[in-house]
């Protein structure tokens, strides 16, 4: 039986892939970028735990979601990957530069991944992890374990970031540096799948929580009271450990960190159970998947930037080139995500419905 879809948190999505896009985009300031890095991505995990525990997905057996896993979210990694390398090969032959991809195809098969790669495999290991180590023990030895694998992810990012390593030429000790940074990120992403799963529990024993986006005005007040609450302690946080980046595992202070980035991650998905269905923005976070690995290396952001600037030689304004930048993204974007679900669902993993 399919759990029925859940519409907010494909609005929380569709805010988070905004978010993440913008924050690629090299248009917004530094104040602006350290609030989005604080919890665009973890967002992304903590939604994915939610759905986890709204699909009781530890109730199935391991090896179907090892295989449903590997579907929806190996082997986008997998496509992706390669149509990245495709890309780059056909790039560097027409700009004349050197043709080796050696360390793009580490990236790859190490499962650090080839740039908004990353969160693919993090996201396949955590959850499978998760799911083992749920099916295995009782709520609070889960909470526990993953809290201590959290720690011990953390723990190696700084003995990595910190230990002075002999430089070497060797691929496999290139390989290996890669290989241990996302485990690194698999620790990290296991906190935020957990704090997901458990948020979803907790919203489930209260109904003043409950999704409220199709419900009158004042029924949404107390998860927008929460939401702004959380915002506060954010950018309260955000303001004490400055920048930071998951990918790059460029953390400041990793308590702070992970505070913030569960703070903002929960502040977005509670402002959204107190919104209206908006449909654009539910669609948006529907086909998030596309619009993450496709705006990026497949160079829609750079064709949207060269759209733009030729309308802001004719018409010079900077929020009208912002504005046009946006626009052209999103109506390219839309095209994608009606070509891929239409003509080549398997590249997400998806099957073609008939």
């Amino acid at each position: 039986m399919t759990a029925k879809r859940l519409n907010y948190l494909d609005m929380a999505k569709g805010i988070g892939i905004i978010l993440v896009v913008a924050g690629h985009s090299g248009m917004c300031g530094d104040g602006l970028l350290a609030w989005l890095s604080s919890f665009h991505m973890s967002l992304f995990f903590v939604i994915s735990g939610m759905l986890l525990s709204h699909r009781q997905e530890e109730t199935r057996p391991l090896t179907q979601s090892v295989q449903k896993k590997a579907r929806s979210i190996l082997l986008p990694y997998f496509t992706f990957s390669l149509i990245y390398l495709l890309i780059e090969l056909i790039y560097r032959l027409w700009k004349h530069q050197e043709l080796s991809l050696s360390d793009a195809v580490l990236q790859s098969v190490s499962f650090y991944g080839i740039s908004v790669l990353w969160f693919l495999p993090a996201l396949f290991a955590g959850e499978l992890l998760f799911l083992f180590i749920r099916k295995k023990t009782g709520h609070l030895l889960t909470i526990i374990s993953c809290g201590v694998l959290c720690f011990v992810g953390v723990f190696c990012r700084n003995l990595y970031a910190t230990y002075d390593y002999p430089v070497s030429d060797s691929l496999f000790f290139v390989w290996l540096g890669y290989l241990i940074q996302a485990g690194i990120r698999m620790g990290i992403a296991l906190a935020f799948l957990a704090a997901g799963y458990y948020f979803m529990m907790l919203l489930n024993r209260f109904p003043g929580f409950a999704d409220h986006s199709e419900k009158p005005l004042r029924s949404r007040m107390l998860p927008l009271a929460a939401a702004i609450l959380f915002f506060a302690v954010n950018l309260c946080l955000v303001r004490l450990n400055g920048s930071t980046d998951f990918r790059s595992l460029s953390l400041g202070n990793p308590f702070l960190y992970l505070a913030g980035a569960l703070t903002g991650s929960l502040a977005v998905i509670l402002l959204c159970q107190s919104l209206p269905k908006l449909k654009l923005l539910s669609y948006l976070g529907a086909n998030s998947l596309i619009i993450m690995v496709t705006h990026l290396d497949c160079r829609i952001m750079l064709i949207s930037h060269k759209f733009a600037g030729l309308i802001e030689s004719y018409l010079p304004n900077r929020y009208l080139f912002l504005l046009n930048v946006a626009l052209f993204l999103l109506l390219l974007e839309l095209v994608i995500v009606y070509v891929v679900n239409r003509w080549f669902p398997f590249l997400i993993g998806r099957k073609r419905s008939i």
